[in-house]
C-alpha cells in the first residue's frame, strides 16, 4: 500500500484534530499537570530530605571534605600535597583547646588553618577575615555569646588556651566572626600562624608515642567526585609513600552504606503509586480520544496512511499536550514540595536546620518521569489507532464484542433480554429501562471502566489509609515508649546529637535533693552508666575472625585483644518492670536478690550478627574497674528506653543492665546518668516551673510529658498535611478521570442517544440512564475501597516503623469513604446532567445528521 511520508501533512492533521477537541485537550492537560505535580512534589521532598540529611551528617561530623589525613608532620604534608591526584587540599595545625570555664558546654578547638581548611570545617568568617597578625583571632558567635563577649570586629577578646596541659591567657583582636553550629562536634577558634608557632610549634618529625597532639598537621582533601573515595585516598597515600599506620580516612558523610531497604521500598511505593495514578488518567484520556476519533484514523488508513504514521499523529498530540501541562505542573509541584519540606525534615529530630532549601535540579527528573508516564500512556492507544481496519473503523460504535459461550450468566441473559425488549418496543417497565441500559453500557468497554474505577479507588484508599494512621497514633502509648516517667533529666552532652564525649555522671547530689523537695513527688529513680570493654565469647571471636578475613572492620570490636565494647547500666525501682523484652521475662523478686543481668546485643539490631551471643539462662562474666570478676545469669534480652541511655551515635557492642548494688560493687559509687520522677497531676504545672528553674543555670536538659506531646503533635500534623495533600491530588485525578469518562462517554454516544430519543425514550429516562452509569462507577470504587482498600490499608499499617515508633494501634474506619461518597454521588448526578443539557440544545435530527 502506498505510504504518505510527508511529515508536514502529519503535523497539520494532528494539530487540526486537536483543535476539534479543545474540551478534551483541557482535561488531558489537567491530568498531565496533576501527575507532574505529584512527581515534582515527590522529587522535591525526596531531594530536600537527602540534602538535609547529608547536611546534618556534615554538621555532626564537623567537615565537608571528602577525606582527611591526621597527625602529620609538615614535611609529610608537603609530600602528600606534591603527590597530586586530588581536586583541592589544605591543612590546619592543632594549637590547643579553649580553657575558659564558660566554654564547658562547648567543645572548643583552637587551630591555625588555611582558608580552604576553614571552609571545610564550615567555620570560615562570614564577616571579616582569617587571622594574619600575631594577636588576631577569629571565632564563632556561639563561643563569643557563651563567654559574654561582643562580636564586633576589632573588639579586644580575652581568651585562655590550653596547650599540652599549659594554659595561655592572652588578649586578641577579633578579626572574623561567623554564626557557628550548635550540633557541630567542636567549635573552631582560628589563630595566626605566628601565634601557633610560638605556643604549639608545627611538628617536623613523624608523630608517635610521647609526641604531643598539639602542633600536628591535619590535611583535608577533596577529589573531583565522590566515586570510590577510599580507593582514591589509598592511591594518594601510596603515591606519597606514607606509612601504613597513617591515620585518617574517608569522611563518614560519603562512606555511609546504601540506603536502608525500608527507605528504598517507601520511595518505590510512592513512585509506583504516582506513576499508576498518572497512567490511569492520561491513558484513559488518550484511549477515549482515539476511540472517539477511530473513524478518522480508519479513513486516513484508507487513503494510504501507515500504522507508524498514525502513531506519530497520536504521539504529536501527546507531546503538544505535555509541552503545556508539564511546565505548569513542575512549578506547582515544586512550590508544594518546598512548602511540605519543613514538615518532613522535622521528623528527623535534628535542630537548627536553618533554611529548607532544595536544588531546582530535581525538576528535570520529575519532568522525565512525567514525560515517561505520558509516553507509556500513549503507546496502547497509539497501537489501537495504528491497527484499526478501515471497515471496522467505519462501523465502530464503541462496543467490544463478547465471546459467545453456551451458557451465559443469569444476569447477562436478563440484561440482554431486557435490552432486546426495549429495542423491539416490548412491554418493559419504564422504571427499570434506564437502569438496565446503564448496566449494559458498562459492559461496552470494560477496560475503560476498570481504569476509572481504579483511579477513584486509589484516591479513596489513600485517604482512608491516611486517616486510619492518624487515628491510630496514641499519645499516651507514645509517651510510654519514650519514657515511663513524667520528667527525665540528664546532662546536655547526653542529649546533644553531635557530641561524642558524653558526661555519664551529670546528675549531682544537689540537684537530686532539689527534686526531692518538689511538691506532689510520687517517684524518683535513677539510671547509672559505665562504659568499657568485655571479653568476647569463643563464638563471637570465631565470627569476628570471619568478618576480618573478608576485610570488614567493625567499630568497637577487635580480635587482637578479644574484647568488645560494652555499656553497663543500673536502673532502680520500677523502670525495668515496665520494659519491653525480646526474649525472657523480668522477675522483680529474683532481680532484687542479685546475680542476674538483662542483656542486649546491638550487633543483631544493626544486622551485623544473626543471633545474640547470650540468651536467657546463659552465664556472662563481667569484670569491674578494680579487676574483680563475677558471673551473672542472663534473665532476659531487652534494653532501656533510648532517652534513658547514653545515646551514643555509634553503639556497636553489648549492653547489660545490672541491679544497683551489683553495679556499685563492680564500678564503684557514681553519680547518675539521669533521673526520672513522677508528680501528681495536680502539681504538673508547678513541677514544670520548678524543674525549669533548676535547669536554668545548669548543664542539664529535661524531657517531660509536654515536650513529648509537642513532638508527637508536630509529627501528627506533618502526616496529616502530607497525607491530605497527596489524597487531595489523587482525588482530583480520580474525579477528573471520572468527569472525563462521563463527558467523553456522552460525546462519543451522541448518535446512540439521538436514536434512543428518536424511538421514544424520553429526556427524563435518558438522564436517569446516564446518572445510573456514573453512579455505578462511584459505587464500584467505593465498594472496592471498603473491602480491598481497607485490607491494603491494614497491610500498610502493619509496617514496623508505624507500629513501633508512634505506638500505633489499628482501628477500622469507613469515615473518609462515608464523607467522600455523597460528594462523588453528587458529581455523578451533576456532570451527566450538565453535559446532556448542552447536547440537547440541538434537535434529534441535527444530532443524527452530525453523527
Amino acid at each position: 500500500m502506498f505510504q504518505v511520508r510527508n511529515k508536514e501533512v502529519l503535523r497539520l492533521l494532528a494539530d487540526r484534530q486537536m483543535k476539534k477537541s479543545r474540551q478534551r485537550n483541557g482535561i488531558a492537560i489537567g491530568a498531565i499537570v496533576l501527575t507532574t505535580i505529584l512527581f515534582s512534589a515527590l522529587f522535591t521532598i525526596g531531594g530536600g530530605v537527602l540534602e538535609q540529611m547529608q547536611q546534618a551528617m556534615m554538621r555532626m561530623n564537623g567537615g565537608v571534605g571528602h577525606a582527611y589525613v591526621k597527625f602529620l608532620s609538615m614535611p609529610e604534608y608537603e609530600t602528600l600535597k606534591a603527590a597530586g591526584g586530588y581536586e583541592d587540599i589544605g591543612y590546619s595545625i592543632i594549637t590547643g583547646s579553649g580553657a575558659d570555664e564558660s566554654l564547658q558546654k562547648l567543645n572548643t578547638e583552637v587551630r591555625y588553618g588555611e582558608a580552604y581548611a576553614a571552609r571545610d570545617f564550615r567555620a570560615f568568617p562570614t564577616e571579616g577575615r582569617m587571622p594574619e597578625e600575631k594577636m588576631e583571632i577569629a571565632a564563632s558567635r556561639l563561643v563569643l555569646e557563651a563567654m559574654g563577649l561582643s562580636d564586633a570586629l576589632g573588639s579586644r577578646i580575652p581568651f585562655s588556651i590550653r596547650v599540652n596541659g599549659t594554659v595561655y591567657e592572652d588578649t586578641f583582636t577579633l578579626c572574623g566572626v561567623w554564626d557557628g553550629d550548635p550540633i557541630a562536634p567542636a567549635q573552631e577558634i582560628w589563630v595566626s600562624k605566628a601565634y601557633c608557632e610560638e605556643t604549639a610549634p608545627t611538628l617536623m618529625t613523624a608523630f608517635g608515642e610521647g609526641v604531643p597532639y598539639e602542633g600536628t598537621v591535619m590535611a583535608a582533601i577533596d577529589f573531583s567526585n565522590t566515586w570510590n573515595i577510599q580507593g582514591k585516598l589509598d592511591d594518594l597515600l601510596a603515591r606519597a609513600k606514607m606509612p601504613g599506620d597513617t591515620r585518617g580516612g574517608v569522611n563518614p558523610v560519603y562512606a555511609q552504606p546504601a540506603a536502608e531497604p525500608g527507605l528504598i521500598l517507601t520511595a518505590m511505593i510512592l513512585l509506583g503509586a504516582t506513576l499508576i495514578s498518572g497512567y490511569l488518567i492520561i491513558y484513559n484520556v488518550f484511549y477515549i480520544s482515539v476511540t472517539q476519533d477511530i473513524q478518522f484514523y480508519g479513513l486516513l488508513k484508507t487513503i494510504g496512511a501507515s500504522g507508524k504514521q498514525l502513531r506519530r499523529i497520536v504521539l504529536r498530540q501527546a507531546m503538544k499536550l505535555s509541552a503545556r501541562g508539564i511546565p505548569a505542573g513542575l512549578l506547582a509541584g515544586y512550590a508544594v514540595g518546598k512548602g511540605l519540606l519543613p514538615f518532613v525534615v522535622g521528623q528527623f529530630s535534628i535542630d537548627g536546620f536553618g533554611e529548607y532549601s532544595v536544588s531546582p535540579l530535581v525538576l528535570p527528573g520529575a519532568a522525565l518521569f512525567s514525560l515517561l508516564t505520558v509516553f507509556i500512556s500513549f503507546r496502547s492507544p497509539g497501537r489501537t489507532a495504528a491497527r484499526v481496519s478501515p471497515v471496522e473503523a467505519v462501523r465502530y460504535t464503541g462496543e467490544h464484542r463478547i465471546k459467545s459461550s453456551r451458557r451465559k450468566p443469569g444476569i447477562i441473559r436478563k440484561m440482554r433480554k431486557s435490552a432486546f425488549r426495549q429495542q423491539n418496543n416490548w412491554s418493559v417497565s419504564k422504571k427499570d429501562a434506564p437502569r438496565t441500559l446503564a448496566l449494559r453500557s458498562l459492559r461496552r468497554d470494560g477496560k475503560k471502566a476498570v481504569l476509572v474505577i481504579l483511579s477513584l479507588f486509589l484516591s479513596l484508599t489513600l485517604l482512608n489509609t491516611t486517616c486510619t494512621i492518624l487515628r491510630g497514633f496514641d499519645l499516651e502509648r507514645y509517651v510510654e515508649t519514650q519514657t515511663n516517667a513524667d520528667f527525665e533529666v540528664t546532662d546536655w552532652t547526653v542529649a546533644a546529637a553531635g557530641v561524642y564525649e558524653k558526661n555519664l555522671e551529670g546528675i549531682d547530689p544537689e540537684f537530686e535533693e532539689s527534686v526531692r523537695r518538689i511538691p506532689g513527688l510520687t517517684r524518683l529513680e535513677k539510671v547509672y552508666c559505665e562504659e568499657g570493654m568485655m571479653d568476647l565469647s569463643e563464638d563471637a571471636l570465631e565470627w569476628l575472625a570471619q568478618q576480618e578475613a573478608q576485610g570488614r572492620e567493625l567499630p568497637g570490636m577487635g580480635s587482637e585483644n578479644g574484647q568488645e565494647f560494652m555499656q553497663a547500666y543500673a536502673a532502680t525501682g520500677s523502670i525495668l518492670e515496665h520494659g519491653e523484652y525480646d526474649a525472657g521475662t523480668f522477675d522483680a523478686e529474683k532481680w532484687a536478690g542479685g546475680g542476674y543481668v538483662i542483656y542486649n546485643d546491638s550487633m543483631v539490631g544493626y544486622g551485623l550478627r544473626s543471633e545474640p551471643m547470650y540468651r536467657p539462662g546463659d552465664s556472662i562474666t563481667l569484670e569491674g574497674n578494680d579487676g574483680q570478676k563475677k558471673e551473672y545469669t542472663v534473665m532476659a534480652q531487652g534494653e532501656l528506653p533510648y532517652t534513658m541511655t547514653a545515646r551514643k551515635t555509634i553503639n556497636l557492642g553489648i549492653t547489660v543492665i545490672l541491679p544497683e548494688q551489683e553495679f556499685a560493687w563492680l564500678y564503684g559509687e557514681k553519680q547518675p546518668l539521669c533521673v526520672v520522677y513522677d508528680v501528681e497531676k495536680s502539681h504538673w504545672e508547678e513541677a514544670e516551673k520548678i524543674t525549669a528553674g533548676l535547669l536554668e543555670d545548669s548543664n542539664k536538659v529535661c524531657i517531660s510529658f509536654e515536650t513529648l506531646k509537642a513532638e508527637f503533635q508536630q509529627t501528627k500534623r506533618a502526616c496529616s498535611l502530607i497525607g491530605g495533600i497527596l489524597s487531595l491530588i489523587l482525588g482530583a485525578i480520580g474525579i477528573l478521570n471520572f468527569i472525563n469518562l462521563a463527558v467523553t462517554g456522552i460525546l462519543t454516544r451522541q448518535k446512540e442517544l439521538a436514536m434512543l430519543g428518536a424511538i421514544g425514550m424520553g429526556g427524563r429516562q435518558m438522564k436517569r440512564m446516564l446518572i445510573w452509569e456514573s453512579t455505578a462507577y462511584v459505587g464500584s470504587a467505593a465498594l472496592l475501597s471498603v473491602t480491598a482498600g481497607n485490607l491494603l490499608g491494614w497491610q500498610i499499617c502493619r509496617d514496623p516503623m508505624i507500629r513501633n515508633q508512634w505506638a500505633f494501634t489499628y482501628h477500622f474506619t469507613l469515615a473518609p469513604v462515608a464523607v467522600c461518597l455523597p460528594i462523588l454521588l453528587l458529581a455523578a448526578s451533576a456532570v451527566p446532567l450538565v453535559f446532556y443539557k448542552k447536547l440537547c440544545k440541538k434537535s434529534i435530527v441535527e444530532r443524527l445528521r452530525c453523527c
